[in-house]
């Protein structure tokens, strides 16, 4: 034996698959046979040796991590502000590097094409998604070069016909090696389906990517809501990037906030970055991802050092604009690539060719896909093209495309790849006849219309010229009866601006079609054939008794009307056929047609007496548990960070112990927790937990000034430990800035007796004639309110006032008894809600605006103020527990995110209905939501108990509903169902308010297309209407009822305007 084994098998250990490459470059035929004779035998060593260097690197990992987080404790600090923990959370160190090692050196030194194929193949060599880094297919490409050309070109074709799978992916090593070597040598593909389908990935993600593209990081919408807003700062906290590789993390931002409470991690997810918790002594889980995981999404964090806050009387901090500057990068042909972005749709479509007016029009078509405005700017399609074009598979690949088992369902909804085809067809590159003759051989093979609907819009696309279309007026013909939809609309258009009549068996076939639109069509088309006198009318009277049971009620209208304008020329056994189905028509056609044929009507059917149940009685909330009254109990007192009660029942307690006769007991009892405060601490912010300022109060407590002597007698400014409004969450900061307040009282010797703001009710609701008698006893000892105690006092003031809670504020003389009464007798107008809905890298945010009086403005202060952070609704509502619709509008900021981030529950909308305060967009979303569940879901009681106690935004939620319906969020029959057990329950005044949301909002304007959906719902506003005995005109039925033309929808909307317009 000579070296060379020993020289590649030192590279493999080494995991370095590029000195392989140069080895097996160098080595002559024996050295290469001898490496090939070692390779099967070592393959178990390698492995085995691999696993035990990840073990050690993921030790040593473990290690530096546990390092850090005891470097950044020893600081006071959050681990991830640290920049060595950016790193490691930036580069992933990927598992099994010794993968692309043994499988350059077999692809370099085993003999037969055969047997490399099959090596190359073997399970324990994969690694489905590559990191770009260890990407072998160039070093592949390189080993294998010196090889003859023959031998290239067998491997090329042995690796393709080994591909196998309907759903490929554009990232899957073994097709993206094929096609590589397919495109190098020059061969001619073999006539394998996986291996087309491994080209169309390959070509979409080319289409669907162009290296020139930087999209851009939030779009944003307005819900119609709220007709304007002035625009909000922006926000200087952000989420992790996404970019995402096999197992390795992108770039992080360039800059971002101070840590949140809730800390960045990486993902494990192709959908988007998780985030974490706070630190832990377990390194972040995703840096040793296995092998053969799918790809994680790349994240990282990047912190700025928090600026202090200036000090303020009552805690308010104005926020600062920081944000992330987005990096692009280019995936070439051979990189790793990165999963194909979701597809648009946009207006700026491709155009589709609509029937002119005439007596046999067919129907509008629905795009079978449309690419977006951004996507088609700035000639980016001529890029795509470009990159196709210089393809040396195209010409052999496009011509499979049609017949290729699995493409079309491959590429359902696909634009990007239709449009850079078109493009290319334009210009000479791919001869249009080999397109359309595709699209047309595709067609007539049949099969699904979501299958078939990339085909569709490839030819809507090409817009054939009445001389491309006219030699096949027969295939057209024929594709009228397919089963498919959209293929059945796509060949009446073309046939329709040939102005050619189809053959009667297809006219006939439309009228049996489930489709109205395509029954409608046909029935026009029938019009026109029956208008020749020779015609035998009989011939058509099964399909025109098809098109009169057919479950579109427009057409049913127009079938009847044909049958009765034709009722002359029908024998005796077509007119019995046509009276048969009288009795299975609506009630207003069965008695048009039986005018005519005979037959007896389906009776007007007698709807039974709605008799509404009583709304429920809303039950009191619990009260919130007595004031902590014994120092021990005090002391054992844990103070979580995601329950609010613990740590305001201990700041209650600490105050009442502190000032009464108790304080001594405190004193012993808080010695241990004082001993945790030392002097470093008050070197450290900010203080992120409560148990920080805890902690600090204590020590206060026994050893009064203790952070001056500390800090050489340097004043106590407790607001710079306060973290900045923008760096975390209301819930939060509140806390935070209140336990500050009374540690900078206690420092100056004002401590009050006991807080305003300590709730009566354990959902944070604070009683009026409790916070009034609180300020009598505060005015009696001569006691100020501290500010921010106040603040939050009247935000959880309860709305139901007593006239004797109103009598005794009006004995009050200093400035917080006034301000208290003021709010009792006048209180300002709450603050208007703005939603938005955005997109922060692909993923839904809903983010809310506020506009409010002076008033508001001063008693909320910076809490509203714009920022990233998701928002807990239990924790947010006992802050805001007093106007529930701030905290409902903060909360959904992640109702509809695709991350792993904290949304609002069931759970939440049942205590925002039993919270106080008028509700806007932000509950009324929250609770159409819900009602999408259906009658059986979470929404209707909320509903119920927001509507006996007279918070429900009635109208808000009918716009918020068809906010949803609209994005496609689910069947509008889900949510006709849940407001009609809502009625039944007792809510019928209510839900009839939403109608009057929902109708405007919902129904199609002038010139919009109309459906059986909105007809549906019609019928339920005439229903809705009549059970709430409604009047009153709405200009969006009014509309609807004075069309000329007469359809269901129209028939419906002049119902329900005849009721509202009654006396």
């Amino acid at each position: 034996m000579t070296n060379a084994w020993e020289a590649v098998r030192a590279a493999i250990d080494a995991e370095d698959a590029d000195a392989v490459v140069t080895l097996l470059t160098g080595f002559d035929e024996v050295r290469r046979r001898e490496v090939a004779r070692e390779l099967p035998g070592y393959l178990p060593v390698a492995r085995r040796e691999g696993e035990r260097r990840d073990v050690e690197r993921g030790e040593a990992y473990q290690a530096r991590w546990e390092e850090l987080i005891a470097r950044a404790d020893k600081m006071h600090r959050q681990v991830w502000e640290l920049p060595e923990a950016q790193e490691m959370l930036r580069h992933e160190h990927v598992r099994s590097r010794w993968v692309e090692a043994l499988r350059v050196a077999g692809a370099g030194a085993i003999a037969g094409a055969a047997a490399v194929t099959t090596w190359l193949n073997k399970r324990e060599l994969e690694r489905p998604w590559p990191p770009a880094d260890v990407d072998d297919v160039p070093l592949i490409l390189k080993v294998v070069a010196a090889r003859p050309a023959a031998w290239q070109q067998d491997l090329a074709v042995r690796l393709a016909l080994r591909l196998r799978g309907v759903r490929p992916e554009a990232g899957d090593g073994r097709a993206r090696l094929a096609l590589a070597l397919l495109r190098e040598t020059g061969t001619e593909p073999p006539d394998h389906d996986p291996l087309t389908l491994a080209w169309t990935a390959s070509a979409t993600t080319t289409a669907a990517t162009p290296p020139t593209s930087t999209p851009s990081s939030i779009t944003s919408t307005s819900t119609p809501s709220v007709s304007s807003a002035s625009p909000s700062p922006a926000s200087d906290s952000v989420f992790p990037a996404s970019d995402s590789a096999s197992t390795t993390f992108a770039s992080a931002p360039a800059s971002t906030t101070a840590p949140s409470t809730t800390a960045p991690a990486s993902a494990s997810s192709t959908t988007a970055p998780a985030a974490a918790s706070a630190p832990s002594k377990t390194a972040p889980a995703a840096a040793f991802a296995p092998s053969s995981a799918t790809p994680a999404a790349a994240s990282a964090v990047s912190t700025d050092s928090a600026s202090s806050a200036a000090p303020s009387s009552d805690f308010s901090v104005s926020p600062s604009a920081v944000g992330p500057s987005a990096t692009a990068f280019a995936v070439s042909t051979y990189a790793a690539p990165t999963p194909e972005p979701a597809f648009t749709t946009s207006a700026d479509g491709p155009a589709v060719t609509a029937f002119a007016a005439s007596t046999y029009a067919a129907p509008t078509p629905e795009p079978a896909f449309t690419t977006s405005a951004d996507g088609l700017a700035d000639g980016s399609v001529d890029g795509w093209a470009d990159g196709l074009a210089g393809d040396p598979l195209l010409d052999a690949m496009v011509p499979r495309l049609f017949s290729a088992e699995g493409v079309g369902r491959f590429l359902r909804g696909d634009g990007a790849l239709a449009s850079a085809l078109s493009a290319l067809a334009t210009e000479g590159r791919i001869k249009r006849a080999v397109l359309l003759d595709g699209c047309r051989s595709r067609f007539l093979r049949g099969g699904q219309a979501a299958d078939l609907r990339f085909f569709v819009g490839l030819h809507d696309l090409l817009d054939p010229a009445p001389e491309e279309v006219t030699p096949h007026v027969s295939e057209y013909a024929a594709m009228i009866s397919l089963p498919a939809a959209n293929v059945a609309e796509l060949a009446l258009r073309q046939l329709r601006r040939l102005r050619v009549t189809p053959p009667v068996d297809a006219v006939e076939s439309l009228l049996f079609r489930s489709e109205g639109r395509l029954v409608r069509a046909g029935l026009a088309l029938l019009d026109r054939v029956l208008k020749e006198p020779a015609e035998d009318v009989d011939a058509y009277a099964s399909a025109l008794t098809a098109a009169l049971t057919c479950e579109s009620a427009e057409a049913k209208t127009r079938a009847v009307r044909l049958a009765v304008k034709h009722a002359g020329r029908f024998g005796p056994e077509a007119a019995e056929m046509i009276r048969d189905t009288v009795a299975l028509l609506p009630p207003g056609p069965g008695a048009e047609l039986a005018g005519v044929f005979g037959g007896e009507a389906a009776p007007e059917p007698r709807r039974p007496r709605f008799v509404p149940m009583p709304l429920p009685a809303v039950p009191e909330p619990p009260r919130m548990p007595s004031p902590i009254t014994d120092a021990r109990v005090l002391a054992r007192l844990h103070l979580p960070e995601f329950d609010w009660v613990p740590s305001e029942r201990w700041l209650d307690g600490f105050v009442r112990l502190a000032a009464g006769e108790h304080r001594d007991e405190l004193i012993t009892a808080l010695s241990p927790l004082a001993a945790r405060c030392r002097n470093q601490h008050y070197f450290g912010y900010p203080w992120w937990n409560t148990s920080d300022w805890a902690e600090a109060m204590a020590r206060e407590l026994i050893e009064p000034g203790a952070e001056r002597r500390a800090t050489l007698d340097r004043r106590v400014d407790a607001t710079r430990r306060v973290p900045e409004m923008t760096h975390a969450a209301a819930w939060k900061l509140m806390p935070l800035a209140r336990f500050a307040e009374v540690y900078q009282a206690q420092t100056e010797g004002r401590m009050p007796p006991y807080l305003l703001a300590t709730p009566t009710h354990a959902n944070g609701l604070l009683d009026a004639d409790v916070l009034v008698e609180r300020l009598a006893e505060y005015e009696s000892a001569g006691v100020t309110a501290l500010p921010l105690d106040l603040r939050q006092a009247l935000l959880r003031m309860r709305r139901t006032v007593t006239d004797e809670a109103v009598r005794q504020a009006a004995r009050l003389t200093g400035p917080a008894g006034r301000r208290v009464h003021r709010w009792l007798t006048d209180r300002p107008a709450d603050p208007e809600v703005v939603l938005r809905w955005e997109t922060y890298q692909d993923d839904t945010r809903i983010t809310s605006e506020f506009v409010s009086g002076p008033e508001y403005a001063e008693l909320l202060g910076d809490l509203l103020v714009p920022r990233m952070h998701e928002e807990y609704c239990e924790r947010t509502l006992a802050v805001f527990a007093g106007h529930r619709e701030l905290a409902a509008a903060r909360s959904v900021y992640t109702l509809k995110s695709f991350w792993p981030l904290v949304k609002p529950s069931s759970r939440d909308l049942k205590r925002l209905a039993f919270a106080d305060g008028p509700g806007g967009p932000g509950l009324a979303l929250l609770l159409a939501h819900h009602l999408l569940d259906g009658p059986d879901g979470d929404g209707v009681r909320p509903l119920l108990h927001l509507a006996a106690s007279g918070g429900l935004p009635g109208t808000e939620l009918g716009r918020q509903l068809a906010v949803l319906l609209k994005r496609g969020e689910d069947r509008p029959s889900v949510a006709i169902a849940a407001l009609s057990e809502a009625a039944r329950l007792g809510a019928h005044r209510e839900v009839w308010q939403v109608v009057t949301g929902l109708l405007p909002a919902y129904l199609p304007g002038p010139g919009e297309k109309a459906t059986g959906v909105h007809t549906r719902l019609m019928r339920f506003a005439v229903e809705a209407a009549e059970w709430a005995d409604a009047r009153g005109e709405l200009a969006v039925v009014a509309e609807l009822a004075g069309r000329s033309r007469t359809t269901e929808l129209v028939r419906q909307a002049r119902r329900l305007h005849a009721i509202l317009t009654s006396p």
